[in-house]
């Protein structure tokens, strides 16, 4: 009796002390991230709790047995008690000492304890001293020793308050694994590399467990199964708290962690159904379960959508390890009831709503279908799976697809999804054009649908027979459902796989037809799509339609046959027929009123017949609808009921598309002075007058509308109309006119006339087509070179330079930071969005008196999403730059900049400052010399610290300055003043912003008197929503008023993170990918791409970042608001979704078929998430430019969007060994990867359509080997670059000629290339090449003395080059190169190589880095008329002592970089008279060296250029003479 009152005792003490250890948690549940004491405290509160509640379940198991002597039980009444009497106070000041000492003293007791009981349950655990070590033999997973049977009867005896009870321990042990994960990298270096990954794993499987728990728990009893079930779960967790415990306590013990290692992984085998016990366990509870789920509650919904969640968690791990067994069309099925199960998982999750609303024999078909997922599943995890059960698992996976298809029919029917894209962003004729040569593909690729459906018609007719002779064959079925499947199977099978080889092929041509028939309705209702609503409606849905089909022909494509894509192929090819249809009634009303008019053609003028017909058919159309509707209401057949409102839909349709007549093709028409048309027999001039010298941007709609107009009414009888619209004067003549007028030329033959106005628009002087059988001509006369929807570089230039006159504040700021006193201070800008506060920033930031007067510089942008370690990255990277910065820790980084900092002058500065929090991250970082350092912030927030200088808003005089100095730069023709009125009020709407300013006048720009009236009214009826909603206002209308190709390449800026510097070239290369380039012959793709960005930046929308050393455009980013706006509505559109952070990832479910992410997130969570989007076309991930080396990651997941185009995976590391999965993404057109990778496989031949390929690598061996067969055949390259190693080519030895000539490749870096015949070889292989970057090493046949010729003078295109010389001896080599060449940088170089190098006409930009060894020459004496037209030049890390030139040299030079010359001393005396000098940064150099710039700038000044300016920094004194 003693014995069991001391049990008793025992369970009295545990649930005391479990219930202060909970209330202890619970009041310290805000423990800060910043003390790691006290979150240890709570980790280890939580580890303790999940061990009583254990313990509990012991202490009641052995007072039930009535052990009257167990020697361990006063052991464990003790063990108790000082658990109980050592809790900490409630005041955490001492919480984690004193808690500390009880643990330290108690916590081999509890390890002891789990021993026990885990003994108790058959898992036997051996002890040593004071370590622990798990056995290594297994025993049976169910294995019936008595003990462990009367504890688990003891755990379900009393099935309600005992489960709760589990649940609540299963629930602590979760809450362990959590505690673990996220503090296990802070408390052991070791936990990311060895055991993340893991616990993370035994996490997710335990809260499969519990999730499937609950869900056979939602039978009103326990049957057999779920106690078997039960008992698993109770096996698996207990194991799973003792690893918990022993490797929070025990993590300084090598052996124990060896242990925790080898087992957790162990346990979470356990959990698979791998092992026949288990499986048969967990499809038990499954057949028992009633498919008739009654989900009454919104908990109820919850527990099976929490199970349908733990289902896709299993299915995923399937997908990723699928066994080679597997057929390809089990795993494309995988897929497809993957996505399936997310649907559902949403709606009885997240959009419950959507649940309810079903009627109840969906509702079945749910609680069917998680049951069916689940047998499924749980068979697929069986080992060996033959091919006839692979074939029977197919099936009924099918079955379920088809149920899952049933349910989105009802959900889509009551809660219909809005259309997600706008028509503006898609070039639908481009879309089509591709689906027209996928189809093509499709038809000559291995992918035999049809020998698919007769083996799987077969093996259909088979498995029926049986199943149906043998339904026991299939006990874990329901049997009335199994009925339904086979029926769904039959139908399936008699209408779809038997038709389908009765045809013996695709119905591609039929498709084919069908698509040409809407590529020509789009074509030729491309004028009126905007003027009618309904046509707009029936382009929406060509554009849906196209876009489904794209889907489905490009899966087909790529391999993924299976039952599902066959109905999918089948349903597509109906729905483009039926849209088809519907344009074929309103093209039939479009014939039939072009009948009429040239009937009546002579009975009035154009418009009187056109009036009279559009009457006569709309009363005809109206007629008919009402007829039709009339009809409508007498039919009581679902089906019949929706095939009428379909053609009341299509009548209603027809009756808006009345075609627009006499499309003349000067509607296009500007800058030339004459255009002369025969059409049909008449000839027409049409003569511009008084047209403006530099042509402006296309016409305006309602400009084309009103020449048209005035053609139309002129059309006959009149020999001349003259017309002015937006400033340009119009003569229409009529000549050589017929007197019986024949037929119009048919709308096809009008848009060829436009078409071919347009594409030569620039650079040819005519055009000649002959179509119906009439010729036309279509003639440009004096036709300007630049176009002028894409401004140039130059201009660009200018257009950026026109900001607010900020003078006054920029010199106060200026003087805040240089003058004062030497103590650390703090300067912030502040003032509302858009105001200026980073142009401000900037300005004062490159300033030369700036530059000059501080030690060091560095700018940090931080935004509203940021982390420290980024910050430190950022600020680093402009102080040192070191790869293996990204390695460090936050600490080190910290630590790492206050000592760069130390003792030297800096200055700060730290753009978009949200809050205090990102300065109080720094802040410690900042040592304070009192020396005249100095912080600036910019920040929209008035109580970040330093001394504000608050921005104000422009006054109306100031705005209509800045208004018009923008239009006079944006506007070639100049700023009209007979629109100061309506610009003056416009100016006064943007409420002073300046940011709104410039955006409007980039709308401006581009509209006549009537656009500005729009813009001005639009403007003064949202004058009342201040600034900040007016610039959001004025935002939305510039991008309505973009034309159509610029869109998509505005809201693509939402794929880049807030403030980010985007690099041009990048950018243009994205571009292209995506699809967004119109292609043309005269420009490469490239080109366009650039016109684009620039017309971009022209309108103000898009801001120049760095500038090249030319002055171009080397970065461009966008403002903060128009971030905002691109993200925003990129989502709306579904054009584009950006994810930033781990959290975001949830919402990715939630999505319709995203086409394009962008995620921002560290790598490791990038790798763990489970990104599944069939649809997705492109992916990037980005993460602030950290790349960690030691931590690799797995992305096995990739391989499953098999129709991704860009890939960007830059940010983050694959490890040594390049993903051979990446060789199936067969569409990708771009491609970057990070990793230690030194070997491409020759597999990355299948990428046939890769036109960029970008590789970062750490590999220390410094070459990369690009197999021949990888490289040569892949045609379509136009961008290989390589950084972090060199690139290994190879030629075949055999025959160098077989391999391919790559025509297209434009921009290469960095081969190895061999000096000698192997050299001449390897570059005729890239004729084209436009920037190359190599390194030169010696051949077998170049290591003689002798002077070897490096040729490169037959790449006629090449415009930039870059050579590395270090391998070779420099000064045995003469370089012949390319007379167009325009910029080269020569890196360990010889001065021997310079004579011919400053022949060179059309050099533009030299760079000289670093002279070779061995090079002694100190005094580099220049000959007469080298550098004819050299505008830049830099000198860095050289010993030259003495520059001499004469005066004839660098007539052209703009611009003068000296960085590291440590010895130059004297400078050539023509620099004193290039007076086209503008900019001399002097860096690292001597004193002395200085002086010689300044004085440059005062002799300068004397001869009048006073725009050159001086830059100089980190001078050094001069310790020795070039005479010493």
């Amino acid at each position: 009796m003693e014995s069991r009152k001391l049990w008793m005792d025992c369970i009295i003490i545990i649930d005391s002390t479990s219930q202060k250890l909970r209330s202890l948690v619970s009041k310290r549940c805000d423990f800060s991230r910043d003390n790691q004491g006290l979150d240890e405290l709570k980790v280890e509160l939580r580890l303790v709790q999940t061990f009583l509640l254990c313990a509990r379940e012991l202490a009641y198991f052995w007072f039930s047995l009535e052990y009257p002597e167990n020697p361990k039980l006063g052991q464990f009444y003790h063990l108790l008690r000082r658990l109980e009497n050592g809790l900490p106070p409630i005041d955490p000041a001492g919480a984690a000492s004193s808690w500390g000492d009880t643990l330290e003293n108690v916590k081999q007791e509890i390890s002891e304890a789990y021993v026990e009981m885990l003994n108790s349950v058959g898992l036997p655990v051996s002890l040593s001293q004071d370590r622990w070590r798990l056995l290594y033999d297994e025993p049976s997973l169910f294995k019936e020793t008595e003990s462990y049977s009367k504890l688990l009867d003891c755990l379900l005896k009393s099935s309600s308050l005992r489960i709760e009870e589990f649940m609540e321990f299963l629930d602590s042990l979760l809450e362990n694994l959590g505690d673990i994960n996220f503090l296990g990298e802070a408390c052991d270096s070791r936990f990311e590399t060895l055991f993340e990954a893991l616990f993370e794993a035994l996490q997710e499987k335990l809260v499969f467990l519990k999730n499937f728990i609950l869900f056979a728990r939602m039978q009103s009893k326990l049957d057999e199964a779920q106690k078997e079930l039960m008992k698993h779960c109770g096996v698996v967790a207990l194991s799973a708290a003792h690893l918990c415990y022993a490797f929070w306590f025990f993590r300084d013990d090598d052996e124990v962690l060896c242990g925790v290692e080898l087992k957790i992984s162990r346990s979470i085998e356990k959990i698979k159904p791998v092992y026949h016990e288990v499986r048969s366990a967990y499809i038990g509870v499954l057949k028992f379960q009633s498919s008739s789920l009654t989900l009454s509650t919104q908990r109820d919904m919850f527990i099976v959508g929490d199970f349908v969640d733990s289902l896709l968690g299993n299915l995923w791990e399937l997908l990723q390890n699928c066994p080679t067994a597997f057929m390809v069309s089990l795993k494309h099925q995988m897929q497809i009831l993957y996505d399936g199960l997310r649907f559902l998982r949403n709606i009885l999750k997240k959009q419950q709503e959507r649940y309810d609303g079903l009627d109840g024999r969906t509702k079945d078909l749910v609680g069917a279908v998680v049951n069916d997922a689940g047998v499924v599943i749980f068979s697929l995890y069986q080992k060996g799976i033959e091919e006839v059960l692979a074939m029977e698992i197919d099936a009924m996976i099918f079955c379920s697809l088809h149920k899952i298809e049933l349910i989105k029919a009802e959900v889509g029917e009551k809660h219909p999804l809005a259309l997600s894209f706008d028509l503006s962003t898609t070039n639908a004729l481009a879309l089509i054009d591709l689906l027209l040569e996928n189809l093509k593909e499709l038809a000559s690729s291995k992918v035999d649908p049809v020998s698919f459906a007769e083996d799987r018609g077969n093996f259909l007719r088979s498995y029926l027979k049986k199943t149906v002779e043998h339904p026991t064959r299939h006990p874990n079925l329901d049997l009335q459902i199994m009925q339904e499947d086979l029926l769904f199977l039959r139908s399936f099978m008699e209408n779809n796989l038997e038709q389908l080889n009765r045809n013996e092929k695709l119905p591609i041509e039929t498709m084919q037809n069908d698509l040409l028939f809407l590529r020509s309705f789009l074509e030729n209702n491309r004028e009126q799509n905007n003027q009618h609503e309904e046509l707009q409606a029936l382009w929406s849905q060509v554009i849906e339609v196209a876009h489904e089909a794209e889907f489905v022909i490009d899966s087909l494509v790529v391999g993924d046959m299976s039952f599902y894509s066959l109905v999918l192929l089948d349903s597509i090819t109906e729905e483009i027929k039926l849209v088809k249809s519907e344009a074929q009634n309103a093209t039939t009303i479009s014939k039939y009123v072009t009948s009429q008019a040239r009937s009546k053609w002579s009975t009035g003028t154009p418009h009187q017949v056109l009036h009279q017909v559009a009457s006569q058919v709309s009363h005809q159309v109206l007629d008919e609808v009402n007829l039709v509707k009339t009809e409508l209401s007498k039919i009581d057949d679902e089906k019949d009921v929706f095939k009428a409102q379909k053609t009341t839909k299509v009548l209603s349709q027809a009756f808006y598309c009345l075609p627009i007549f006499f499309i003349a093709a000067i509607s296009k028409w500007r800058g030339e002075k004459t255009e002369t048309l025969e059409i049909e027999g008449d000839k027409y001039v049409i003569e511009a007058q008084e047209v403006t010298k530099s042509p402006r941007d296309m016409p305006s709609q309602s400009s084309i509308s009103a020449i048209n107009e005035a053609a139309i009414s002129k059309w006959r009888g009149e020999k001349t109309e003259a017309l002015e619209i937006e400033g340009d004067k119009y003569v229409i003549e009529a000549q050589e006119v017929t007197k019986s007028p024949r037929d119009m030329p048919s709308q096809s033959s009008i848009s060829a006339i436009n078409e071919a106005a347009i594409s030569k628009w620039r650079g040819e002087k005519t055009e000649t087509l002959e179509i119906e059988g009439d010729k036309y001509v279509i003639e440009a006369q004096e036709v300007t070179k630049s176009p002028r929807d894409m401004p140039s570089q130059s201009s660009i230039s200018a257009i950026n330079e026109v900001v607010v006159d900020l003078k006054d504040q920029e010199q106060a700021i200026i003087d805040q930071l240089i003058g004062g006193s030497k103590q650390f201070n703090i300067v912030s800008i502040v003032g509302m969005p858009g105001i200026g506060k980073t142009t401000l920033a900037q300005k004062v930031y490159h300033d030369p008196s700036i530059i000059s007067h501080f030690h060091i510089l560095a700018w940090c942008c931080i935004s509203q999403v940021y982390s420290k370690k980024d910050l430190l990255l950022e600020i680093l990277a402009c102080i040192d730059e070191k790869d293996e910065y990204a390695e460090r820790n936050e600490n080190d980084l910290a630590n790492t900049l206050r000592k760069h900092l130390k003792q030297k002058k800096y200055l700060i500065v730290l753009d978009d400052v949200w809050d205090t929090e990102a300065w109080n991250a720094l802040k410690e970082s900042f040592p304070d010399d009192t020396n005249g350092s100095r912080i600036l912030l910019t920040s929209r927030n008035h109580e970040i610290p330093g001394k504000p200088h608050l921005l104000r808003l422009l006054t109306e005089e100031e705005g209509w300055e800045l208004l018009q100095r923008k239009l006079e730069v944006t506007r070639e023709e100049g700023y009209p003043p007979e629109l100061d009125v309506l610009g003056r009020q416009i100016a006064k709407n943007c409420n002073g912003l300046p940011l709104s300013i410039v955006i409007i006048s980039g709308i401006l720009a581009t509209l006549d008197q009537d656009g500005w009236e729009k813009v001005a009214e639009r403007l003064s009826s949202n004058s009342v929503v201040g600034a900040t909603g007016q610039c959001k206002s004025i935002l939305e209308l510039s991008y309505v008023h973009l034309p159509d190709h610029l869109k998509p390449c505005l809201l693509y800026f939402g794929a880049f993170r807030e403030d980010q510097e985007i690099p041009i070239r990048r950018l243009m290369w994205l571009l292209v990918a995506e699809g967004f380039v119109q292609k043309n012959e005269l420009e490469s793709t490239e080109k366009l791409a650039e016109g684009y960005i620039m017309a971009l930046i022209n309108r103000s929308l898009v801001m120049v970042g760095q500038r090249r050393s030319t002055g171009g455009v080397k970065t461009c980013r966008i403002h903060d608001l128009l971030h905002v706006f691109c993200v925003g509505k990129a989502k709306d559109q579904n054009f584009l979704h950006l994810v930033q952070g781990y959290d975001e990832f949830l919402e990715l479910d939630e999505l319709q078929h995203p086409r394009r992410l962008s995620i921002y997130c560290q790598p490791k969570q990038f790798a763990k998430s489970r990104i599944f989007c069939p649809h997705l076309r492109s992916l990037q991930h980005s993460t602030s430019g950290v790349r960690r080396r030691e931590v690799s990651y797995s992305l096995s997941s990739i391989h499953q969007m098999k129709l991704l185009r860009v890939l960007d995976l830059g940010h983050i590391s694959l490890g040594f060994t390049f993903p051979n999965e990446l060789c199936l993404l067969v569409r990708l057109r771009y491609l970057a990867v990070l990793g230690r990778m030194n070997i491409i496989p020759s597999s990355l031949a299948n990428l046939l359509d890769l036109e960029t390929f970008i590789v970062t690598t750490y590999y220390s061996g410094g070459g990369l080997s690009l197999l021949q067969d990888a490289f040569w055949n892949m045609l379509k390259l136009r961008h290989l670059h390589v950084r972090g190693a060199l690139i290994d080519l190879s030629l075949a030895n055999d025959n160098p000629e077989s391999s391919s000539v790559l025509y297209n490749l434009d921009t290469f870096s960095t081969p190895k290339l061999y000096v000698g015949q192997s050299l001449d070889a390897m570059i005729r292989k890239f004729p084209n090449i436009r920037e190359l970057k190599c390194c030169l090493l010696e051949s077998e046949e170049s290591t003689s003395d002798s002077i070897k010729i490096v040729a490169m003078d037959s790449l006629r295109q090449l415009e930039s080059l870059k050579l590395l010389l270090s391998q070779v001896s420099a000064h045995h080599i003469e370089l012949l190169l390319p007379s167009n060449l325009r910029r080269l940088t020569l890196v360990d170089f010889s001065w021997s190589l310079l004579s011919s190098v400053g022949q060179l006409s059309n050099l533009e930009v030299l760079k000289l880095i670093g002279q070779s060894d061995g090079d002694g020459v100190k005094e580099w004496d220049m000959e007469e008329g080298l550098f004819p037209n050299l505008k830049v030049l830099k000198l860095k890390s050289l010993n030259i002592v003495c520059w001499k030139g004469s005066e004839d040299n660098f007539p052209c030079l703009e611009k003068l970089v000296l960085e590291d010359c440590v010895e130059l001393e004297e400078l050539p005396s023509c620099l004193w008279e290039t007076l086209t000098l503008q900019l001399i940064e002097v860096h690292g150099c001597l004193y002395s060296t200085g002086d010689l710039a300044r004085d440059i700038m005062e002799k300068q000044m004397d001869y009048g250029n006073e725009d050159l300016k001086i830059c100089i920094s980190g001078e050094i004194e001069d310790t020795s003479s070039w005479s010493d």
